[in-house]
């Protein structure tokens, strides 16, 4: 914006009409009568307009040189008709939206305090992100604070586990002692050497289990006679048709390729089910006398329904060296089935913990009633030099402390167990009992 020579508003104003006086003379070549032109008169009423729609304003918000000189350029040099009437007041409602969309009304101060800078917004997000968690429950129906720290673990509830570490490592050992003891039956019964190793030890569900299972292969059901449940021991057919060789009198040698097997072939791998199960029983018998028996026999683990579909399943992978064969065999078994033999497992397991932790009583044994015990009564010395000592003499007297015949101590086989008190009995020296040094509990 052009500044204005003078330094009050109305000496701007006097100036701007003493050159619109000079510019609003017609030039020589100009046609149409000078009344038609802008008058003085028009020139100060829209002066007057300008200042009155900004009493306030500086002399900036006044119109500037330029556009004076343009309304004057078109003035001068042309006539106004009609329409020039019209342009004058386009010109002055463009000025009152200029002055209205001025910068000044946008950017008000009071507006510029309320913006926040970027301290205000890193102090909005800390304070966002310390805030305050709200209280969760344990399952136990515990709150928990929000200072406590929460420990959010996975758990997959399609799979749920029902036991224990501590049971799972006490069934562990157990199938590690029956796997032990199955290798030792087998190789008695097939008169062959067979290696067996457990490779897993699991649960699973029914449904995830039946359909894991290869096709073709050989299943066997049995149903122990004092629980409820039927289990299941799956052989792989080429496992399955080397044992049947080597109980018809063959070498045992592997069979190549995989098929279901005949009517013969199942009723013979069914004695071998048989020792299986009863051995698995009888790593039990401490806790319960188990009777298995045989119910049935599939080929297929698409076709099993002995179990609900979510029922859980303790699973026991073995794998069997025999000859050249090395092949799996899988024993499972419904976890409401032997919940009540590892339920009893877990209170032997409880109780030996607390003979362990608890301090045992002594037990009196009556053959000890007849032993002499040598018992000493003693006190304790008293100081003296050497040179004293070595002066002593028969007939010599040696003070003792006042209280020294009630501090006597009761000496036994090197140990001083009691404290008692010397006096005379019936005409004896006696020690009269008074404190236990010892605990012999």
């Amino acid at each position: 914006m052009a500044d204005f020579p003078g330094d009050s508003q109305e000496e701007n104003l006097d100036f701007q009409e003493e050159n619109l006086d000079e510019n609003l003379e017609p030039s020589a070549g100009s046609e149409g009568d000078a009344s038609e032109n802008l008058s003085e008169d028009d020139i100060a009423n829209l002066l007057n307009q300008e200042q009155d729609s900004d009493e306030g304003a500086s002399a900036e918000d006044i119109l500037s040189e330029e556009s004076i000189s343009d309304i004057l350029k078109e003035g001068g040099g042309s006539d106004f008709g009609d329409g020039d009437g019209d342009d004058m007041m386009l010109q002055e409602e463009e000025a009152d939206i200029l002055q209205e969309d001025s910068p000044s009304d946008f950017f008000n101060q009071n507006d510029v305090d309320d913006i926040l800078n970027q301290t205000d917004i890193d102090a909005i997000m800390a304070e966002a992100g310390t805030s305050p968690r709200s209280l969760v429950f344990r399952h136990t129906g515990a709150r928990v604070g929000a200072d406590e720290k929460i420990t959010i673990e996975e758990y997959d509830f399609s799979n749920p586990v029902f036991m224990t570490e501590s049971e799972m490592r006490q069934v562990r050992i157990r199938h590690e002692q029956f796997v032990h003891h199955l290798s030792a039956r087998l190789s008695m019964f097939l008169r062959m050497d067979v290696g067996l190793k457990m490779s897993k030890l699991f649960t699973t569900q029914y449904q995830n289990h039946t359909s894991s299972i290869p096709s073709p292969t050989h299943i066997s059901l049995f149903k122990l006679q004092q629980f409820n449940g039927v289990g299941i021991v799956d052989i792989n057919p080429r496992l399955a048709m080397t044992m049947v060789d080597r109980l018809l009198g063959g070498p045992g040698h592997s069979i190549r390729g995989e098929r279901y097997l005949t009517e013969l072939e199942v009723v013979l791998i069914e004695d071998v089910v048989e020792v299986i199960v009863n051995e698995w029983c009888q790593q039990w018998e401490d806790i319960y006398e188990l009777n298995a028996s045989l119910i049935g026999n599939e080929n297929n683990g698409r076709f099993l329904q002995t179990s609900p579909r979510d029922t859980i399943l303790l699973v026991v992978v073995i794998e069997a060296i025999m000859g050249d064969c090395t092949e799996t065999l899988e024993i499972a078994l419904p976890y409401y089935t032997i919940q009540p033999v590892l339920k009893t497992l877990q209170d032997e397991a409880k109780k030996f913990s607390q003979l362990n932790t608890t301090e045992k009583s002594q037990r009196w044994w009556n053959t000890y009633d007849h032993i002499q015990v040598p018992i000493q009564a003693e006190w304790s010395g008293v100081e003296c030099n050497v040179r004293d000592l070595l002066m002593l003499r028969p007939g010599d007297v040696i003070m003792m402390p006042n209280d020294v015949l009630e501090k006597t101590l009761l000496r036994m086989n090197n140990t001083a167990p009691y404290r008692g008190k010397v006096g005379v009995q019936d005409g004896h020296v006696a020690v009269q009992v008074t404190e236990q040094l010892i605990d012999f509990e």
